[in-house]
């Protein structure tokens, strides 16, 4: 049996497998020129290295400084031109992220015991592979399980050094993700701090799942004016194929999540994302295409921050008609980073509603604290509070209802606040 090929049989494969880490070579065609790609240079990806689910791996050159005392230090670093470039056809940022595989030495074939040094992306992917284990070695020992891949995934593109910050590139870069670099340059050491850091609360390292037509948003506090990070990333279900359409912009993905964060002036700061019609370059908007998105403030004022996460559409269930969920890990990080409680232990994560569409009545409840109060408000899709109440919470479990029979049909928020804590509920009114 012949292991599979395409990008949509892989994306099912690590869907099923949701702690299997696939990381792939981006290839080594990036002298290759040819007519009808999506820029000049770019679009030498093909088959499983479009698949959604894994890590595509470029190759870059880097010089090492190596001091007879001290630490060594990067003093060089380009993307090797034979490495093959991205993007996906609908503009999905790949290759993901990029690692040392010019002039490596490493064993050869010549004799049982020899070496020699190589250079390409098989010599890159392999390296951040032995990395990845690194750092779920180093999770393991402090939290007695393993990262999922997308967790795995959402750190090591969280964490990457983006080429545009990083004094030792001597060639064109780009901010944010490229077709070049992906997320950046593989930066295990910042990616085991954080790892660290999300022990005592002073950044996130987190696997949550998101129900169908809910909304979670949470507060943190940032005390200094270096930039602040959220990222999602999320093992997306097989999509469709496109087989015979050339630089089809349909995207592959089919659950598309939604990371925002907004600060106390209601100023809203939106993901990265590659512009099709502007590339290599990449814009803050809307991501409609890619399973990871990062958000990020290069230099916030001090204050609270509300991170939000939602999702468009409808999450498929397992039998057709049927609505699902969808699994997704957060990694939040900032300079002098507070969080008030710990999202892994939010209160309010058992809010329910009923029924839902609902006529004339919204019930609900939720796990609570005595003597804590929790802001019930009911929004409209413009923001509005339609309806707004203090609750008292009971010793376990607090229940209210909402009379909806005066307000319009349509869709609203539930939203439920307990101090810093804030979640959300979609209801439709029929």
């Amino acid at each position: 049996m012949h292991p599979p090929t395409g990008a949509r049989a892989w994306d099912q494969i690590l869907y099923n497998t949701p702690y299997y880490t696939k990381v792939e070579s981006a290839g080594n065609d990036g002298t290759f020129s040819y007519t009808g790609g999506l820029g000049t240079g770019l679009d030498k990806l093909t088959g499983s290295t479009l698949c959604k689910n894994n890590i595509v791996v470029a190759n870059a050159n880097i010089s090492v400084n190596i001091p007879p005392f001290g630490n060594p230090s990067i003093s060089g670093a380009t993307i090797a031109p034979s490495s093959s470039q991205g993007p996906a056809d609908d503009g999905r940022i790949k290759p993901d992220i990029a690692g040392r595989g010019t002039n490596v030495y490493s064993c050869d074939d010549v004799t049982e015991s020899s070496y020699s040094n190589s250079s390409g992306t098989s010599m890159s992917a392999p390296g951040v592979a032995g990395s990845l284990l690194l750092l779920q070695e180093h999770y393991n020992n402090l939290n007695s399980s393993f990262m999922r891949s997308a967790t795995l995934k959402g750190l090591v593109c969280h964490t990457a050094t983006d080429d545009a910050e990083n004094p030792n590139v001597t060639a064109a870069s780009y901010p944010g993700p490229d077709p070049f670099w992906g997320w950046g340059l593989l930066n295990a050491e910042f990616a085991a701090q954080t790892i660290t850091a999300a022990q005592s609360n002073e950044a996130i390292v987190e696997e949550r799942t998101l129900n169908n037509g809910d909304v979670y948003s949470f507060t943190v506090n940032v005390t200094e004016s270096e930039k602040f990070m959220a990222s999602i990333c999320w093992t997306d279900i097989a999509g469709g194929t496109q087989n015979g359409i050339l630089n089809s912009t349909t995207p592959a993905l089919e659950n598309d999540l939604d990371l925002r964060i907004t600060d106390s002036d209601n100023n809203e700061y939106f993901p990265w994302k590659l512009d099709l019609s502007n590339l290599p370059a990449a814009v803050k908007g809307d991501n409609i295409v890619d399973n990871i998105e990062r958000v990020e403030i290069e230099v916030p004022t001090a204050g609270q921050y509300t991170i939000t996460i939602s999702h468009k559409g409808v999450f498929p269930g397992p039998t057709p008609g049927s609505v699902g969920s969808q699994d997704y890990s957060l990694i939040v990080t900032g300079s002098d980073l507070s969080i008030p409680l710990s999202t892994g232990k939010n209160e309010l994560s058992s809010f329910m509603v009923w029924p839902n569409p609902a006529k004339e009545m919204i019930n609900f409840k939720f796990a609570s604290q005595s003597n804590k109060s929790c802001l019930v408000q009911l929004i409209d899709l413009q923001g509005r509070v339609v309806y707004s109440q203090n609750i008292l919470g009971s010793s376990s479990v607090t229940n209210g209802n909402i009379n909806t029979s005066s307000f319009s049909k349509g869709v609203y928020f539930l939203s439920l606040n307990l101090g810093n804590q804030k979640t959300h509920k979609k209801v439709v009114l029929k």
